[in-house]
C-alpha cells in the first residue's frame, strides 16, 4: 500500500473497467507524432526560408517557452493525472482549482521567463527579439491550463480527448506557423505557436465541462486539499523533471554561449531528429503512469491481485527492451535523410545524430521504469536518478562543448541518457520488488502482444 493509501485510506472510489492499453499508445503515440511532425515541418520551412541562424533563434525562443512551461507547472500535471485516475479528485472541483492554479503560475512565468530573457538577451539569446520572446511567453497561462486538461484526460482513460488537445495545438502551429513565417519571419511563427495554447486552453475548457456533465458531478465530492496533495506529489516528479530537462536543454544554451548561431541550428536538428525515437516511449508511459497508478489503488484495496500488478509492470518493461533496436535502425535512417530534407548545410547534422542514437534509444527504457515507479507511488525515484545524473552531465557539458561544440554536446548527452538509464532501472526493481531478469528479458509471448493489438486494431477499423 502506497503513502497515499495509508493517509486517505477512504479515498479510494471504485473505477470502472480501464480501457485497452494497447489502444491507448496507439492514439498517445497520435498525440506525440502530430506535434512531432508540425514542429518538424515548420522548422524544415524555417531552415529553407532562413537558413541554419533562423533555425537556432528558432530553437532558442522554444527552448525558453518548454524550460518555463516545464518549471511553472511545478509537476501538477503528474499529480491531477494520479489523483484523477484513483478516482479521488471530482472534475468540478478540479477544473475549478486547475484553472486558477493555471492563471497564477503561467502568470509568474511569463513574468520570470521575460527577465531571465533581458539579463541574457545579449549573450544566450543573441538574434532573438523582445516581441518573440514577450509573445511566446504571453501564452504560458493558456499552455498550463490546456496542459492540466490534457492531465485530467488521461487520468480518466479518455485517450481520444488528450490525443484531440494534442493534434489540435499542432494543426494551428503547423497550418500557422508555415503560413506567417513567409510573411512576417520567425516573429509570424512564434505567433502562431502563441495562438495555439489560447485556442487549445478553450477546447480543454469546454472538454472538462462537458466531461463533469457526463460523469454525472454537478458539484464537488467534499474532499478538501486535493489541489495541495496533487501539488505534494506532482513536486517529486517536477523536480526530477526539471533536473532532466537541463539534460535535454541545457547543451543547447552552453553552446549557444560559445558557438554560431548555425552551429545551433545543425546541432538543434540531430537533437529534434534522434528525439523521434522517443515517440513510442513517450506515448506508453503517457498512458503507462496512470493505468500503473490505477492498478496500485485496486490492488491496495484488494479488488486486485497484487500478482496482477506486478505481472503488469514486468511487461511494460519487456516492451520497452523490446523496441529498443527497431528505434536505433530507424533513427539511422532519418539521420542520414536529414541533408536531402533540410539542405547540404545540415551534413554535420549526421555525425552528430550517430552520437546521439545509442543514448536516445537507451533512455527509452527509462521513461517507462519511470511511469511504473512513479506510478506505485514512488516518483522521488526519479527524482533520486537526476540529482545523481545531473550534475555529472553539466560537468560534461562544461568541459566538453567549449572544447568540441556541437560534438562535445552530443557526446554529454549520451553518456547522460544511460546512465539515466542504468539508474532508473535499479530504481524500478526497488519500487516493485520485481526480478530484473522478468522485466528486462521478452518472451514470446511479448511478441505474441503485438500480434494481438494488431488485430484488434484490424478489428476497430473494419468495423468503422
Amino acid at each position: 500500500m502506497t503513502q497515499t493509501q495509508e493517509s486517505n485510506p477512504a479515498a479510494t472510489v471504485s473505477a470502472p473497467e480501464p480501457r485497452n492499453l494497447a489502444l491507448g499508445t496507439l492514439l498517445s503515440t497520435a498525440a506525440t507524432v502530430g506535434p512531432l511532425f508540425a514542429s518538424g515541418v515548420l522548422s524544415l520551412a524555417i531552415a529553407h526560408l532562413y537558413g541554419p541562424r533562423g533555425t537556432g533563434v528558432t530553437s532558442l525562443v522554444m527552448n525558453l517557452f518548454d524550460v518555463a512551461l516545464a518549471i511553472f507547472t511545478v509537476g501538477l500535471s503528474s499529480g491531477i493525472t494520479y489523483l484523477v485516475s484513483r478516482r479521488e479528485w471530482s472534475l468540478v472541483q478540479a477544473s475549478r482549482e486547475m484553472r486558477l492554479a493555471a492563471a497564477v503560475l503561467g502568470g509568474a512565468g511569463a513574468i520570470c521567463g521575460l527577465c531571465f530573457y533581458f539579463i541574457m538577451r545579449h549573450t544566450v539569446f543573441r538574434g532573438v527579439t523582445p516581441a518573440m520572446a514577450l509573445v511566446s511567453l504571453v501564452s504560458l497561462p493558456f499552455a498550463i491550463e490546456w496542459a492540466f486538461a490534457a492531465a485530467t484526460a488521461l487520468g480518466r482513460d479518455r485517450y481520444e480527448a488528450y490525443t484531440t488537445f494534442e493534434l489540435a495545438n499542432a494543426a494551428i502551429i503547423l497550418v500557422g506557423g508555415v503560413g506567417l513565417a513567409i510573411p512576417f519571419g520567425i516573429l509570424g511563427a512564434v505567433t502562431a505557436f502563441a495562438t495555439a495554447q489560447v485556442v487549445t486552453a478553450l477546447i480543454g475548457a469546454v472538454w472538462l465541462r462537458r466531461e463533469a456533465v457526463r460523469a454525472g458531478q454537478s458539484g464537488g465530492d467534499g474532499r478538501t486539499g486535493q489541489l495541495r496533495r496533487a501539488t505534494t506529489f506532482g513536486l517529486q516528479t517536477w523536480s526530477a523533471n526539471l533536473l532532466q530537462l537541463l539534460n535535454y536543454r541545457l547543451d543547447i544554451f552552453i553552446l549557444s554561449s560559445v558557438a554560431l548561431r548555425s552551429t545551433v541550428g545543425v546541432y538543434s536538428i540531430a537533437v529534434s531528429v534522434t528525439a523521434l525515437g522517443w515517440v513510442l516511449p513517450n506515448s506508453f508511459q503517457t498512458v503507462l503512469f496512470p493505468r500503473v497508478a490505477s492498478l496500485d489503488a485496486a490492488a491496495g484495496t484488494r479488488r486486485i491481485d497484487a500478482g496482477s500488478s506486478d505481472a503488469a509492470a514486468a511487461r511494460a518493461m519487456r516492451h520497452s527492451v523490446l523496441i529498443v533496436i527497431p528505434t536505433c535502425a530507424v533513427l539511422v535512417v532519418l539521420v542520414l535523410l536529414v541533408p536531402l530534407i533540410y539542405g547540404s548545410a545540415f551534413q554535420r547534422s549526421v555525425g552528430l545524430g550517430f552520437i546521439l542514437i545509442p543514448g536516445v534509444a537507451a533512455a527509452g527504457v527509462a521513461k517507462v521504469a519511470a511511469a511504473v515507479s512513479s506510478g506505485r507511488g514512488f516518483p522521488r525515484y526519479a527524482l533520486y536518478t537526476t540529482g545523481i545524473t545531473v550534475p555529472a552531465t553539466v560537468t560534461l557539458y562544461l568541459v566538453l562543448i567549449p572544447q568540441l561544440h556541437a560534438t562535445g554536446a552530443a557526446v554529454a548527452s549520451t553518456i547522460s541518457y544511460v546512465m539515466t538509464t542504468v539508474l532508473m532501472i535499479f530504481y524500478f526493481e526497488r519500487a516493485t520488488s520485481i526480478r530484473l531478469r522478468s522485466a528486462l528479458l521478452p518472451g514470446r509471448s511479448d511478441l505474441t502482444d503485438y500480434l494481438d493489438a494488431f488485430r484488434s486494431v484490424r478489428a476497430r477499423l473494419s468495423r468503422a
